[in-house]
């Protein structure tokens, strides 16, 4: 069991989203429940691995403070469901259950579990974010500033675009942003990024570096008036290699996350 809660933690936080402005006042409070389905195929020692996971995550947001600059948000885990299958053999949590609390595999999580962390957000870049990547299922770090939307009135049509990007001594990541549909009520955002990580990661006496690549698509659905997020669907497809002194293992991901938010 260990073995297997071992390759969940393989995977690095890429940071994927863009840094927007916000419109909510101090105080919103806003639910994230997201669905993630992961398909994961990884050599090891000559031997084919496949690893196929589904979970259920709530996390609850309240906005601290806003100024011209930015924001500052809280972030509570809330809840966490997940099951692991590996070659037939499966291993779930909830963290709702009190046998679960109690297994040393699953500590990290239930440190986490019910504190509050603070995001801030500073001239549209985040400055400081959360460690919670253990909740996204996926081992990415998730972007909050893509909770919020605001697009100038005369960019408020279909066919708008924008890019940008990120670069830091770990990771590089590029966005490409299509407003695709607009009703009365919503705006419909295509996003398209590619993404690259560098990472070392230590697990007890391994050290694995990682090399890792891929490219995402999905669409987020926002409420026109407020422009708070309501919806999201993502495929993301990762490929590259975990190396120690002793192996290179090759790793491909498939990854589908589909967020609601409620308020």
């Amino acid at each position: 069991m260990k073995y297997l809660f071992f390759i969940t933690v393989l995977f690095v936080q890429i940071n994927i989203g863009s840094a927007q402005s916000i419109k909510l006042p101090v105080g919103s409070k806003f639910e994230i429940l997201t669905n993630t389905d992961n398909l994961v195929e990884i050599t090891m020692m000559d031997q084919h691995m496949q690893m196929h996971s589904d979970g259920k995550v709530k996390l609850v947001y309240e906005i601290m403070s806003v100024n011209p600059n930015g924001y500052m948000m809280q972030i509570t885990p809330n809840h966490l469901v997940s099951t692991i299958m590996v070659n037939g053999r499966d291993q779930k949590i909830d963290t709702d259950s009190s046998s679960d609390r109690n297994n040393p595999i699953y500590a990290k999580i239930f440190e986490l579990m019910g504190h509050s962390q603070t995001i801030e957000v500073k001239d549209n870049i985040v400055i400081k974010n959360s460690q919670l990547a253990e909740f996204n299922q996926t081992g990415i770090q998730d972007d909050p500033t893509k909770f919020f939307l605001n697009i100038a009135a005369s960019n408020l049509h279909s066919g708008f675009q924008w890019a940008d990007s990120a670069v830091n001594e770990k990771s590089k990541v590029s966005n490409q942003y299509t407003v695709i549909q607009i009703t009365d009520s919503t705006v419909t955002v295509n996003v398209n990024s590619d993404f690259s990580n560098h990472n070392i990661v230590t697990q007890g006496e391994v050290t694995i570096e990682q090399n890792l690549k891929g490219f995402s698509t999905g669409n987020r659905i926002y409420n026109k008036q407020n422009g708070l997020l309501k919806e999201e669907t993502t495929d993301i497809t990762i490929s590259g290699s975990t190396e120690t002194n002793e192996m290179s293992s090759p790793i491909t991901m498939k990854l589908t996350i589909k967020s609601v938010v409620e308020n």
